[in-house]
């Protein structure tokens, strides 16, 4: 007997999305989309720090990443350019440029990403089609604060 007939076809897949992202991670082109659209938007767009969840990154460290505890949980800080994030196999947790002009926050439990950011980035990340956003703030109640 087949115990997935009613979810869909046999012949189809939709029942198992294995190309979704998994919750703590960006889709890479939603990724891709972020870091030009946030790199636009502060005076360092080369020079960011990402913070990987120590469970979470299973490769040799790369050239110059530190190790570091961070909210009693390890991490694995790395430097460079937002670029870069799209070669890492696993989503940044955090990252932020030198000039401290944005967060991006990414957590393993939540299914949504946030931006904390001014103004003006806010809105430029609101208005672009290629990015699904909504305006919060420390008051939404499923921010969990």
């Amino acid at each position: 007997m087949d115990t997935y007939a009613d979810i869909a076809p046999k012949e189809s897949s939709a029942w198992l999305d294995l190309a979704a992202p998994m919750q703590g991670e960006l889709e890479e082109n939603l990724l891709a989309r972020l870091t030009a659209l946030l790199s636009a938007h502060t005076s360092t767009p080369g020079r960011c720090t990402f913070l990987f969840h120590g469970s979470w990154f299973n490769q040799p460290l790369p050239h110059g990443a530190a190790e570091i505890t961070f909210w009693n949980a390890s991490y694995i800080a790395v430097a460079g350019d937002p670029a870069e994030l799209l070669s890492f196999p696993v989503s940044a947790e955090l990252w932020w440029p030198a000039d401290h002009s944005w967060l991006v926050v990414t957590s393993l439990d939540r299914e949504s990403s946030f931006i904390g950011c001014g103004l003006a980035t806010a809105r430029a990340v609101l208005d672009d089609d290629g990015v699904e956003a909504l305006p919060v703030s420390p008051a939404d109640s499923f921010l969990g604060l």
